[in-house]
């Protein structure tokens, strides 16, 4: 009987020992999943914060060139001004005098 209780108790033993080896390997490999995740998160973060980045050189490129345009469109429009009342002047306008908007080039109202 004594030898009987000593192989039932070494069994449970065996088994204890077999379930809490399997139970290491279980959280080992839990572990290791929760460490790729977080090597994952990491990653993403950096590639998002890299992606922000690069969003807001983007976004001050885009105001810069904006304004250059702003910028351009005015030179424009003052080079058409200019030009404008020198042919104005060329044409025998008085110093100055400014074509109006409805004027047709050639056209010298101040001649009438």
């Amino acid at each position: 009987m004594e030898a009987e209780l000593r192989d039932d108790l070494r069994l449970r033993l065996d088994k204890a020992m077999t379930d809490i080896a399997s139970m290491a390997h279980e959280r080992n490999q839990a572990v290791m999943v929760k460490l790729q995740l977080e090597t994952e998160l990491r990653l993403s973060n950096e590639h998002l914060a890299s992606a922000r980045s690069e969003r807001d050189d983007a976004r001050t490129a885009l105001m810069r060139v904006q304004q250059e345009v702003e910028n351009l469109m005015a030179t424009n429009q003052r080079l058409v001004e200019e030009a404008a009342v020198a042919e104005a002047e060329a044409r025998g306008a008085p110093a100055g005098t400014k074509p109006t908007a409805r004027q047709v080039p050639g056209e010298q109202p101040w001649k009438r």
